[in-house]
């Protein structure tokens, strides 16, 4: 039946109102309600219909020779259930739909049926002495035949009915006056007339089955040129190309193809004139941001001159598809599902494509950043050669000099080169952590020569302040990368004597358990304010008030304690006293 555009909107209306609720909508085509119904069932292990029925209407003659379509359901799956809503009163839809379903043919088709049968009948009074009057009933079956290619139903009726009265009243008797025929012409003319209706019948099927099966094949040709396009298109700008010119040559008018960007915010792009408007920008952003059909035809933004179908891959939106019809005409059911069709194709496509650009930026990012980190790491392996120098240096002057003022100086200068190596080392430390570079060498270790080595270390960091240690009489082997933990060790031990008050000591502290030990560092000071405990081992973060360093130290901790496995605490305990813990793995 062909709807106006009224129903076509009201039924579209519908259709995207189940969409909304979750529902899937799937168009088929038959010339058998029941027969498609009875398909989508096996298709999809459907346990319940619900459906409508029309109201009562008069008696049909065929519905005495034929099954309801509710019947039909019944029979054929028993394991459905069928939930029937009826309609009392007949609505103006239903109306119209029944009319719309039974509109007279064209005027044409009786006059050519008229034309036919009179040519056929003129024929067949010239060759009747020859083949005589029986005969000629075939010629009129043959003409039918030839017509059911042509007319529709009706007018195919209004041809049996003609020809089997030609046939009477110029073939059966020698005058146009009625005659008592025998009962083998009256056998004739049943015979004949129900074989023509049953034939045009036929035919008339195959016609439709025929152009339901050559639409549904120039629909699966058409998507699967589209879906070519798009998985052959090297990028986006092909891609559009392809696409819209495709859906361009299938529906009058215009299309294109918009996408998000990184940020997740539409790129209004297009060369179409229409989106140059703000109010059509408007719609195709309102669409991207809620994923629902919106514009021109639908309940949704309908004064917009397009309409705008989301594009779609799992349950993100990748990207918006604009039709502008040239043509105010709505879209069928069948057309809005083919373009939704070709934007679910393309939202597979796109969000391939937003993922691997993604991919690729981040690999290129990663790229410049291990280049970045291999020329800092280079750069700063060069500053080695002088520091050594200058450490040389400075101990030859204070193995030889004698001068006291030159001593202290020369002291003084041994503190300074000092920070300055250990600024250096935790440079070149967390330049080789973060390239991925380092080789981790975890094996059992003397603890206690890991720290002694960390204080030796730290002897001129330590001014005033003493170093105490709290130790298991027994110090064990254990399993971890000694360069590395000896690097974590030092910075805690540094940045304790760093935020330590004047003349206080701290304190490291061992502790064994059964599957990991404990290395403690505590100094007495000011407490780290428990807000900024989570950010306080990021790089070059300072405490508020604070200027020391470049703040590196906890960032290289943090990241020796996770290539072990192990977690890290950090502890405000009463006194003014700050407590590191670093628990490693045994």
């Amino acid at each position: 039946a062909t709807l106006n555009d009224d129903d076509q909107s009201r039924l579209n209306r519908y259709f995207n109102l189940a969409r909304e609720l979750g529902a899937e909508v799937i168009t088929t085509h038959d010339l058998n309600v029941a027969n498609a119904l009875q398909r989508i069932v096996k298709q999809r292990d459907i346990t319940r219909i619900v459906m409508g029925r029309p109201p009562k209407k008069k008696t049909n003659i065929w519905n005495f020779f034929q099954e309801s379509l509710v019947d039909r359901l019944q029979n054929e799956n028993k394991l459905v259930d069928i939930i029937i809503l009826r309609e009392e009163k007949i609505t103006g839809l239903y109306r119209r739909a029944m009319s719309a379903s039974q509109l007279p043919p064209k005027w044409i088709d009786y006059i050519t049926v008229l034309i036919f049968i009179g040519v056929i009948t003129i024929l067949g009074s010239l060759i009747t002495p020859l083949i005589g009057y029986q005969s000629i009933g075939f010629i009129y079956l043959l003409g039918i035949l030839i017509l059911s290619f042509f007319v529709g139903k009706i007018p195919m009726i209004f041809g049996i009915f003609l020809s089997a009265i030609f046939w009477v009243i110029f073939f059966f008797s020698d005058s146009w006056i009625p005659t008592v025929f025998d009962p083998e012409d009256i056998a004739l003319v049943v015979i004949y007339f129900c074989v023509a209706s049953i034939m045009s019948i036929l035919t008339s099927r195959m016609q439709e089955q025929d152009q339901f099966l050559q639409k549904r094949e120039d629909t699966i040709e058409r998507l699967y040129k589209i879906e070519h396009e798009i998985s052959t298109a090297t990028n986006l700008q092909e891609l559009r190309l392809k696409v819209t010119s495709s859906l361009e040559k299938t529906f009058s008018g215009q299309f294109d193809i918009l996408i998000k960007n990184s940020e997740n915010h539409l790129i209004i792009d297009s060369v179409l004139p229409q989106l140059k408007e703000e109010k059509e920008q408007s719609v195709a952003i309102w669409v991207f941001q809620k994923g629902k059909v919106g514009g021109w035809s639908t309940d949704t933004l309908p004064s917009a001159k397009g309409i705008y179908f989301p594009i779609k891959f799992s349950k993100s939106i990748v990207g918006v598809l604009a039709y502008h019809p040239i043509k105010e005409r709505l879209l069928s059911m069948e057309e809005i599902n083919f373009i939704q069709t070709v934007a679910h194709q393309l939202g597979i496509y796109l969000e391939r494509y937003i993922f691997e650009e993604r991919e690729n930026k981040l690999e290129f990012t990663a790229q410049i950043e291990r280049v970045h980190q291999a020329i800092f790491l280079s750069l700063n392996h060069n500053f080695y050669d002088p520091i050594e120098g200058m450490i040389e240096s400075n101990n030859q002057i204070l193995l030889n000099s004698e001068d006291s003022h030159v001593r202290s100086l020369a002291t003084q200068m041994k503190k300074f080169i000092s920070n300055i190596k250990h600024v250096v080392d935790n440079i070149i430390a967390i330049s080789e952590l973060e390239s991925g570079f380092i080789y981790f060498d975890q094996k059992a270790n003397s603890i206690k020569d890991l720290i002694d080595q960390s204080i030796e270390y730290v002897q001129p960091f330590k001014r005033e302040h003493a170093i105490e240690l709290d130790l298991p009489d027994q110090l064990p082997f254990l399993h971890f990368d000694f360069k590395l933990l000896k690097l974590a060790l030092i910075n805690l031990i540094v940045n304790a004597l760093e935020y330590s008050n004047l003349s206080t000591s701290v304190t490291i502290k061992l502790q064994i358990f059964q599957n990991e030990f404990c290395l403690s560092v505590l100094n007495e000071g000011p407490e780290i304010p428990n807000e900024i405990i989570p950010f306080i081992y990021e790089k070059f973060h300072h405490v508020a008030g604070s200027t020391k360093g470049f703040r590196l130290g906890l960032a290289i901790v943090k990241a020796v304690v996770d290539i072990h496995h192990g977690k890290i605490e950090i502890k405000n305990l009463e006194g003014e006293k700050v407590e590191f813990s670093i628990f490693l793995p045994i």
